[in-house]
């Protein structure tokens, strides 16, 4: 506990300069972890397309005519009012073929790609509404119809589905991706006689294996405004790497700014406090417990900065209306790691230079 104490004192002595550190480590861990949170949240968007036939197919937005030509299949989920309690959520009822095609991500890392009669899943926000989890059976009405579902799991509170409401011509994956707000997510295997299904505005449109993709273009102007998953992809990589590079450029710089300032304070500490560990050493503290406190005194700055920064970050991630970078713990703990040891290996010479001084250079050298 002295040890601890004697760090702790030379933490609040040094004041300003600490505090500025504290600042700045706390920095990089904020953008740090906006950084990979955005190259994660870009890359499972991007995958997300990628790796399913959306890559070919085309989403429209506007309907000209009633119908389309035969020949070109075209999906869009339907939805109704479910009436749970005193609350009101919107239920999707998606395609088996379309959740087979795009699965969705439940909590706790699983996947979803089909669901059975009478199974439902619920969006983070609903389940936290309803208190109610995977495995439960949820209890609703619709149009005087009673339904009852099996919560077969909840999705991640990060997780985004395409949305079917979006109009325009400049449009984007972020546009028309999003986090489902207390919705229920069914598939049509489901027994939903009696219950009023409405479309969505938007659909996604599939290109057929044997014509090119101006052609589909020509044939289907007339009667639809199309967007190609495959343009808005390329548009959503090129945009996310400018991003991902600046918030990087500044994390590193930030990075190089705190450690450079770790040293020096370090130094000047030890400068600082020289008569004082000289009368340590008078009165029986070793070289090596004098660099064990300038150690942890190191350690409780990267610690202060670190639940700092966290603070922040978490702050940013929960409250703001940002939904371009995910939540990682594995990146929070690495960033942890990167400050704490890259705070003590910096500090090295100083404590190289700690046991090799004398009580009588101490007193000589020291300057407070």
């Amino acid at each position: 506990m002295k040890t601890v104490k004697l760090a702790w004192n030379m933490l609040l002595a040094d004041g300003a300069k600490s505090l500025l550190l504290v600042v700045q480590i706390a920095l990089f861990i904020v953008l740090f972890n906006i950084c990979t949170g955005t190259i994660f949240t870009a890359n499972r968007l991007t995958e997300k397309v990628q790796n399913s036939r959306l890559k070919n197919a085309y989403y429209c937005n506007a309907l000209h005519e009633e119908s389309m030509p035969d020949g070109f299949p075209t999906y869009s989920p339907q939805y109704f009012t479910l009436e749970i309690g005193s609350y009101a959520l919107c239920a999707d009822v998606y395609s088996e073929a379309y959740l087979k095609d795009s699965p969705v991500r439940l909590q706790y890392g699983k996947m979803c790609s089909a669901l059975q009669k009478d199974e439902c899943l619920l969006s983070a926000d609903a389940a936290r509404l309803l208190g109610l989890h995977a495995g439960d059976t949820l209890y609703g009405k619709s149009d005087d119809r009673e339904i009852q579902l099996k919560i077969k799991g909840v999705l991640s509170s990060d997780e985004q589905l395409l949305k079917f409401t979006v109009s325009g011509n400049a449009l984007s994956l972020k546009m028309i991706y999003e986090k489902p707000v207390q919705t229920v997510i069914l598939s049509d295997a489901s027994s939903l006689d009696g219950v009023q299904l409405s479309p969505y505005l938007g659909c996604v449109v599939y290109k057929p294996d044997d014509i090119t993709a101006a052609e589909m273009q020509q044939q289907l102007s007339p009667y639809a405004d199309l967007t190609p998953f495959q343009s808005m992809l390329t548009e959503e990589q090129s945009e996310n790497r400018s991003i991902v590079s600046l918030f990087a450029s500044f994390a590193v710089v930030l990075f190089l700014v705190s450690m450079t300032g770790v040293f020096s304070n370090s130094f000047l500490s030890l400068q600082f406090h020289e008569k004082r560990f000289a009368v340590y050493f008078l009165c029986g503290m070793t070289k090596r417990r004098a660099a064990a406190v300038l150690a942890l005194r190191n350690s409780l700055l990267a610690l202060i900065s670190c639940l700092f920064g966290t603070a922040v970050y978490l702050c940013i991630w929960q409250f703001s209306a940002i939904d371009e970078f995910a939540f990682l713990p594995g990146m929070l703990t690495l960033s942890w790691v990167i400050v704490f040891l890259t705070v003590l290996i910096s500090a090295v010479p100083i404590y190289v230079r700690a046991e090799r001084l004398t009580p009588i250079r101490f007193f000589k050298e020291g300057i407070s």
